[in-house]
């Protein structure tokens, strides 16, 4: 109650100048902001994942690589670039490199089934069956732990 007292005892002598208003409007979302927390670090990650997809469907593995790696190291959370760097390093043929940072990736992961296909099918390339059959088994039980509801259809 005592918000609304200060806002309306803001807002009326504010509605004479334009300026006074946004600041007072800017001022009373400012008081809302806490009980929605916004995620800048998420919003900050999907705005930079589009270039670096737009990269890697253009060809330029490399650079998609590097960018990847540098927001990886800089504590990037969203498994997108883990997956785009994988994704990339497999088009360069860097296959040994790319079987390394896989099971760091679902050490960090484990759940994550884009990744684990992704393992699979390097451990495929590189004629390692021991981790694709490994990699099935991990793909099995994160399907099996995941309720049906919730499932996607590449899932």
């Amino acid at each position: 109650m005592q918000r609304v007292r200060t806002f309306c005892a803001v807002l009326l002598p504010a509605m004479r100048c334009r300026i006074h208003l946004l600041i007072a409007a800017t001022w009373a979302l400012s008081l809302s902001l806490p009980a929605q927390e916004l995620d800048v670090g998420r919003i900050f990650e999907d705005r930079n994942l589009a270039p670096v997809g737009q990269l890697l469907a253009k060809g330029d593995y490399e650079l998609c690589a590097r960018m990847c790696e540098s927001a990886i190291q800089r504590g990037m959370k969203a498994p997108e670039w883990r997956l785009m760097r994988l994704r990339a390093l497999m088009n360069l043929g860097q296959e040994t490199l790319v079987r390394d940072e896989a099971q760091l990736a679902i050490k960090t992961f484990p759940e994550n089934m884009e990744l684990l296909m992704l393992q699979h099918e390097n451990a495929l390339r590189l004629g390692r069956q021991d981790i694709a059959t490994q990699c099935l088994t991990e793909i099995n039980a994160a399907a099996k732990a995941k309720p049906a509801k919730e499932r996607t259809a590449q899932e």
